[in-house]
């Protein structure tokens, strides 16, 4: 909860408060568009307008592993590793512990299944990590050896990492948008994210949702899509059509409609 005094400040400095009946706000989500209706009962639904964002053109699927072990070279992740990915700052918004939670009870299932599986956290260092790390460091040492956390990964780097991941994990609490699941899709990965917030806008039917701090349907999600190639080949174009639906072209053509009309 943020103190009153906290949240008016904050309002402010961000002109909400002052938003006049004739001025035109942009939001990344439907999901924002109604938190902001509900927070602010003064801005009217016409005035908010949904501009969705884009994933980058270098997000595309490899087929060369060269390249991608290149990757693994400079982060010193195995060579012949399968993972699974999660991109996000490591900060307890994105719900981190849950995963590693999630990923240690795998492997305690289904770990002998799959030797080779690891988890691989990229992302730097953010606000209440340390409850990551704790979560980490209470697992045991043959559950520790198989999570690997890269730290901060070049923009060069990143589209490599997402393309040669067997599957991409995205379990936060809240997002206004959520850019990583739309990249895992345009890089050809398969996408397991919560359902929470505006994540079902940006995924659609394409990938597995689940409640936030579903464990167990988690441990399931990952086994199957490990081991059944059809939904993983479907949840692959799935993602690539979903993905078709985004672009920063598309955000910027909405964005002068809207200017010009």
């Amino acid at each position: 909860m943020v103190p009153e005094n906290s949240k008016n400040i904050f309002l402010e400095l961000i002109g909400l408060h002052n938003i006049i009946p004739d001025t035109s706000i942009f939001v990344d989500s439907l999901c924002t568009k109604m938190d902001l209706l509900r927070h602010f009962p003064h801005i009217t639904e016409n005035q908010v307008t949904v501009i969705p964002l884009g994933a980058d053109e270098c997000f595309r699927p490899c087929t060369d592993r060269s390249k991608i072990e290149s990757v693994f070279q400079k982060y010193h992740l195995p060579k012949n590793i399968v993972y699974i990915l999660s991109v996000a700052t490591l900060e307890i918004r994105k719900n981190f512990d849950h995963v590693i939670r999630s990923f240690a009870a795998f492997i305690e299932k289904y770990g002998d299944q799959f030797p080779s599986v690891q988890l691989v956290l990229t992302g730097v260092k953010g606000w209440l990590d340390k409850k990551i790390y704790n979560t980490y460091k209470g697992l045991k040492r043959k559950i520790r050896k198989r999570i690997i956390f890269t730290g901060y990964v070049d923009d060069a780097d990143l589209p490599l990492l997402y393309a040669g991941a067997a599957c991409f994990c995205y379990m936060s609490f809240y997002e206004g948008f959520g850019l990583p699941p739309l990249e895992a899709m345009q890089s050809g990965t398969p996408v397991i994210t919560s359902n929470t917030s505006s994540l079902p806008e940006v995924v659609g039917d394409a990938g597995i949702m689940l409640y936030p701090n579903d464990v167990d349907g988690l441990v399931e999600a990952f086994y199957r899509v490990l081991t059944d190639e059809n939904l993983r080949n479907e949840m692959i174009q799935k993602g690539l059509e979903q993905a078709k639906k985004f672009s920063w072209d598309r955000c910027v053509d909405l964005i002068v409609e809207k200017i010009i009309n």
